[in-house]
């Protein structure tokens, strides 16, 4: 049997390592590994050329005794391929609830193929560990009530998340159904004037208040509204 392929730097946590073919190399043993009894090492001679998914073991049809050939040698690659990402996967949701586009995508970022990122993404889903609706509520009910966030703000956190623009938009709009947006602008400019000296430059002031209202997704209107009343010092209600 030919020496090990070098390890490739594309391929993430875990990856397949290819094992080049030798005259007369066989399958010398098929051996269970890991607790859970859900993994498979394929040996070659003493040699572990692949550890692929048991549920693919029948799919191959492999047994002891079988010629290692190129072409198996590459069905073997691509199935320990697919179970690096499978797992990679895991490891990331187990870190923090992820929406299927964003796994995808930082599957892809660790130099997993498209095919085997989405497959691993459609598994967990399939199997409700990752869900993109639930957690689209879960997220803008927890930014909701965190000082007030808008609408607009909520749907744009929920995007960048991976959360496709519906599912997005619902979430946020239920979430901020009972939240007055003006009144919101209005307490955190507030907050954000009584926290600072009196300004020297009253101007420069009212629009860094301003931009500050727009960077947290507040409309055009209600953070102009709230820059006038904070700075006014107006305490009355709002009409």
């Amino acid at each position: 049997m030919r020496a090990r392929a070098a390890r490739s730097r594309t391929l993430a946590v875990d990856p397949a390592e290819l094992v080049e073919p030798g005259r007369g190399d066989t399958i010398s043993r098929l051996r269970t590994v890991g607790a859970d009894g859900t993994t498979i090492s394929v040996l070659v001679g003493r040699v572990s050329v692949a550890k692929i998914d048991a549920r693919d073991l029948e799919a191959l049809g492999l047994a002891p005794g079988d010629a290692w050939t190129p072409d198996l040698a590459a069905r073997l690659h691509e199935a320990a391929s697919a179970l690096a990402a499978r797992r990679h996967a895991l490891r990331l949701v187990a870190a923090r609830p992820r929406a299927r586009a964003d796994l995808i995508r930082r599957l892809r970022l660790a130099g997993h193929r498209e095919s085997h990122a989405a497959a691993a993404a459609e598994a967990l889903a399939a199997s409700g560990i990752i869900d993109d609706t639930a957690l689209a509520e879960a997220t803008a009910t927890s930014l909701a009530g965190r000082a007030g966030t808008p609408r607009r703000a909520i749907e744009t956190k929920l995007r960048k998340r991976g959360i496709a623009a519906p599912e997005a938009a619902q979430a946020a709009r239920a979430a901020t159904e009972d939240l007055d947006e003006r009144q919101a602008a209005l307490d955190l400019a507030r907050k954000r004037v009584s926290r600072q000296r009196p300004p020297t430059d009253p101007q420069a002031a009212r629009r860094r208040l301003y931009a500050f209202l727009l960077r947290r997704g507040f409309d055009a209107d209600d953070a102009r509204h709230a820059v006038e009343r904070a700075l006014a010092g107006d305490a009355d209600e709002l009409d």
